[in-house]
């Protein structure tokens, strides 16, 4: 959602608040990778996705799907700004107590058993997301 809601804002020219300075890091994914790795589950089936961890665990394996890559949330935004071709209204403000300087998700259960691997980078993601997004917004 973090794509839609800041070129929302970009082109709608509200500011929109960017926390840490643009210095947190996050995992961003593209949906083509989020929608392989369902597939995935669906491919492997109960006798994958059923097995419970350690008995007593839950009835289910819980499967992180990301791109396992910390991107800059100030590099993200400039990768919208470019594909938009327009500037975003950026306030700073402190990273909220609670967050975390980075997160990126541990890919290494769902690569094993259900042979997911992220392939769309930022770099390409971004401007394909815009692509669509103008054209959804008939831009």
């Amino acid at each position: 959602m973090a794509a839609f809601l800041f070129a929302e804002a970009i082109t709608e020219g509200r500011p929109m608040t960017v926390f840490g300075e643009g210095r947190l890091k996050r995992d961003f994914t593209y949906i083509d990778d989020i929608v392989a790795g369902l597939l995935g589950c669906l491919d492997a089936g109960p006798a994958v996705a059923a097995r419970p961890d350690e008995p007593g665990g839950p009835p289910h394996r819980i499967y992180n799907l990301g791109n396992h890559r910390a991107e800059l949330l100030d590099r993200y935004i400039a990768l919208i700004e470019q594909a938009l071709g327009k500037q975003a209204v950026r306030q700073h403000a402190a990273k909220p107590r609670a967050d975390v300087a980075e997160t990126y998700a541990d890919i290494a259960r769902a690569q094993a058993d259900l042979g997911f691997a992220p392939t769309t980078p930022i770099d390409e993601g971004i401007p394909r997301f815009i692509a669509w997004f103008r054209a959804w917004k008939g831009l």
